[in-house]
């Protein structure tokens, strides 16, 4: 990894580390900064990139963007509220920003 590349690395491991593999196909070439799991819905995550928010129902088998609903961002940070039903995306110089996922709980 050198400078200018802005491939997203993103693994995941079902053997507590012993093996790892790449979880990042379908992501767009933006760094991420951060990865969260849903405290309520299993195999569902979070990541916060150079330009927003993606989310992968399916253990990141397949990401969407979730940044309809966001200003375009660098977000640094992501707290998912277990109790509700809430995203918090702590962007770099813009603010802090809510998303309700309750709906993408229940699916």
């Amino acid at each position: 990894m050198g400078n200018d590349d802005f491939s997203p690395y993103v693994f995941k491991s079902n053997d507590r580390g012993k093996t790892w593999m790449s979880i990042s196909n379908g992501l767009p070439l933006e760094t991420v900064h951060v990865i969260r799991e849903d405290p309520v819905k299993e195999d569902r995550l979070y990541i916060g990139t150079d330009l927003g928010v993606y989310t992968s129902p399916d253990g990141g088998d397949t990401w969407h963007s979730l940044t309809s609903n966001l200003p375009t961002a660098s977000v640094q940070d992501l707290y998912v509220h277990p109790r509700d039903g809430e995203l918090v995306a702590g962007t770099h110089g813009l603010s802090v920003f809510i998303l309700d996922i309750t709906s993408l709980q229940n699916k």
